[in-house]
């Protein structure tokens, strides 16, 4: 599934997705999970895997496209779609192929920002 982020935007992706991997395909987002002190930047084709369940939120520092993969179980793909439909279908992209391009990502170098605890 992709979805597309304006720049500035927010997206609560909620919580329980151990095994997600969010691809970043264009633009640039941050990106912070509940009980991680990690914080994370995803320029364009840069990818995270989340490791643990607390609640996942993004914010598009740019505009972005974002390809969200579950870890195995359609529940979970059906959960996670729910969750985007309730924030609004505007997010939801048809296909996944995108046009080539550069964009351009307004932060630090960094892919994590913060500490490891």
């Amino acid at each position: 599934m992709e979805i597309l982020l304006s720049q500035g935007e927010l997206l609560d992706l909620g919580d329980n997705l151990k095994g997600l991997t969010i691809v970043c395909r264009s633009g640039c987002c941050w990106l912070t999970q509940t009980g991680d002190p990690r914080d994370f930047i995803l320029r364009r084709q840069a990818q995270l895997e989340i490791q643990s369940r607390g609640q996942v939120v993004v914010m598009a520092t740019s505009s972005c496209r974002l390809q969200l993969t579950p870890a195995k179980s359609s529940q979970f793909y059906s959960a996670l779609l729910a969750t985007l439909k309730a924030s609004g279908e505007r997010h939801l992209l048809p296909a996944p192929r995108l046009e080539s391009g550069t964009g351009s990502c307004p932060v630090p170098a960094a892919t994590t920002v913060g500490k490891n605890r």
